[in-house]
C-alpha cells in the first residue's frame, strides 16, 4: 500500500493500492516521454507484455498520439490474444496479437512492459524514426533490450541516479564500453524545460528508460485522492 499524508499536519489522508499507483504513474511517464520524443506522425504502437503495465500503457499512450494500429506480443500467445480482444473493444482501435517479437518492434512507438531477464528487443530490428519506452525489467541483473539498442538510440531517463544504479540495459552497455556516460543525454524533465534537445530529426531513434521516482508516486496519489473526493469513491475510515 501507499499512504498519503497531509503535508502540513502529517495526518494520513489516504491508503491506496500500490500496484495500481505504480501502473498508472509508469504509463503516464511513458506517455509524457512519447509526447516529447516520438514523431508527430507516429501511427502504430507496439506493446510487449500483457500484464497490468501493458494494460496501463494501452490506455495512456493514445492520449498523446492517434494510433491507427496496435500490436501486442508476449511469450504466451493465448494471453496476448485475450488482451488484444479486450482492448480492441475498449479503445475502438485495431489491435493485433503478433506471434513473433520482431513484429511488435516494427511499430512507430514501442513499449516494453515485461519482466524479461534477457533482451527481447534487438538493435538489428530497429528502424529510423522509432521511439521506445523501456519500462519493464528494473533491477541491474535484467534487461529487456540489447546493447545495440542503446548504441543506436538517443537515450533519456526519468532519474539519472536510478538509471545508472538499477537500469540493467544501461549498465550492460556501459560495462561493455559500447557507450559512455555522455551517451545518456538527460532526463525527460530536462527535455520538458528545454535544457536538453529530445528528437533532432525524423530519423532519430529515441529511447526512454523508466525506473520510477517517488515524486511520480506522490503526484499520482494526490490526483487519485482528489478524484476520489470529487467522485465520492472509496471508503471513509474514522481514525
Amino acid at each position: 500500500m501507499v499512504i498519503l499524508f497531509d503535508a502540513e499536519k502529517g495526518i494520513p489522508r489516504a491508503i491506496i493500492d500500490a500496484s495500481a499507483v505504480t501502473a498508472l504513474r509508469t504509463a503516464a511517464a511513458s506517455a509524457v516521454a512519447t509526447d516529447v520524443l516520438a514523431r508527430s506522425d507516429a501511427e502504430t504502437l507496439g506493446i510487449m507484455g500483457y500484464g497490468e503495465q501493458a494494460g496501463a500503457h494501452l490506455r495512456a499512450l493514445p492520449h498523446v498520439r492517434r494510433f491507427l494500429k496496435i500490436m501486442i506480443w508476449g511469450r504466451d500467445a493465448e494471453r496476448a490474444q485475450k488482451m488484444a480482444e479486450q482492448f480492441s473493444a475498449e479503445l475502438s482501435v485495431r489491435i493485433e496479437a503478433v506471434e513473433h517479437a520482431d513484429r511488435a518492434v516494427e511499430a512507430d512507438v514501442l513499449c516494453t512492459t515485461t519482466s524479461a531477464s534477457e533482451p527481447i528487443v534487438h538493435g538489428r530490428w530497429l528502424r529510423a524514426g522509432q521511439h521506445l519506452n523501456v519500462a519493464g525489467s528494473s533491477v541491474p541483473s535484467t534487461s529487456e533490450v540489447d546493447v545495440e539498442v542503446l548504441v543506436r538510440s538517443r537515450v533519456f531517463v526519468d532519474f539519472m541516479d536510478s538509471a545508472l544504479a538499477l537500469g540493467g540495459d544501461i549498465r550492460n552497455a556501459l560495462a561493455s564500453g559500447d557507450i559512455n556516460r555522455s551517451h545518456i543525454l538527460g532526463s525527460i524533465g530536462d527535455v520538458l524545460i528545454g535544457a536538453v534537445i529530445g528528437r533532432t530529426s525524423d530519423s532519430d531513434v529515441t529511447l526512454f528508460k523508466s525506473l520510477g521516482m517517488i515524486s511520480l508516486d506522490l503526484v499520482t496519489c494526490a490526483f487519485l485522492f482528489k478524484q476520489a473526493e470529487a467522485l465520492n469513491r472509496g471508503q471513509i475510515i474514522a481514525w
